[in-house]
């Protein structure tokens, strides 16, 4: 699901650049898809990293994954 959400974002110049410049091929390569517990221990991991700032992006995987999303990013600090 998460590939043809972002399908269009390789052919876009901005974006094309920005995985370009992180060595990447598709968005996909960095997206944080998985169950709380594993979004969580990514989220962690990149904080630890130094990254300061999360784009959050909910798309329907599952007939409630809209309201799992938006909930489990509202409970982050």
């Amino acid at each position: 699901m998460a590939a043809k959400v972002f399908a269009i974002y390789p052919t876009l110049p901005a974006y094309r650049a920005m995985l370009d410049r992180g060595g990447l091929n598709e968005p996909t390569e960095v997206a944080l898809i998985g169950d709380a517990a594993t979004v969580s221990g990514e989220i962690k991991r990149l904080e630890d990293l130094g990254v300061t700032d999360l784009n959050g992006y909910a798309f329907l995987a599952e007939d409630d994954a809209f309201e799992r999303t938006v909930d489990f990013l509202g409970s982050l600090t």
